[in-house]
């Protein structure tokens, strides 16, 4: 169907026209949409939280130990959900980087 529009030369019309017909709830209640769009914020919303977890975890590590290595970096970059949990509480007690990640 894009192809047919592009053809004719009215796709830039017609996806105007599709902007303004849609909201976000009609999509959300459509049966087939509604859950590919929620899997995809769901997904947004825990990468969010991860990358704030990161930053605010660098930010204290750097705070306590100074600046992160690069090894350290991409631990810390690569760390799991579970992993910065546990490194968020090791670093109370942490006399050192190292222990933070262990």
């Amino acid at each position: 169907m894009l192809l047919l529009l592009g053809a004719l030369g009215i796709w830039k019309e017609i996806m105007e026209r599709i902007k303004h017909m849609f909201t976000m709830q009609d999509i959300l209640r459509n049966k087939v949409l509604g859950p590919a769009v929620r899997v995809r914020e769901k997904k947004a919303r825990q990468q969010g939280r991860e990358a704030g977890e990161r930053r605010i975890l660098r930010t204290l590590i750097e705070q306590r130990f100074g600046k992160l290595s690069p090894g350290a970096e991409q631990r810390l970059e690569s760390a799991s959900e579970a992993d910065l949990t546990r490194w968020a509480a090791a670093i109370l007690s942490a006399g050192t980087v190292e222990e933070v990640f262990q």
